[in-house]
């Protein structure tokens, strides 16, 4: 028998929770609707600094990680008038 981590069980769930967005920093669509995507966008550049530190001339120059945009919707709000 087979053992499986439990994970997204439809397409919506994946895109959400699991995919990461290019336009978004690499982070998920849940991560940067939520606000928990600024505690997880601190902890990689620890390790991107590490590296820059153990080998600079690999880079150009230090590493940053992408920006977070300023909201995440799957589709625009509707405007009112």
């Amino acid at each position: 028998m087979v053992k499986t981590e439990p994970g997204p069980t439809t397409f919506t769930d994946w895109y959400n929770h699991e995919h990461r967005h290019t336009c978004m920093g690499l982070y998920t669509l849940a991560s940067v609707q939520y606000g928990t995507a600024q505690e997880l966008r601190d902890q990689p550049q620890f390790g991107l600094n590490a590296a820059y530190v153990a080998d600079p001339e690999r880079f150009k120059c230090r590493p940053q990680r992408l920006k977070l945009p300023h909201r995440a919707t799957i589709k625009h709000p509707v405007k009112r008038t």
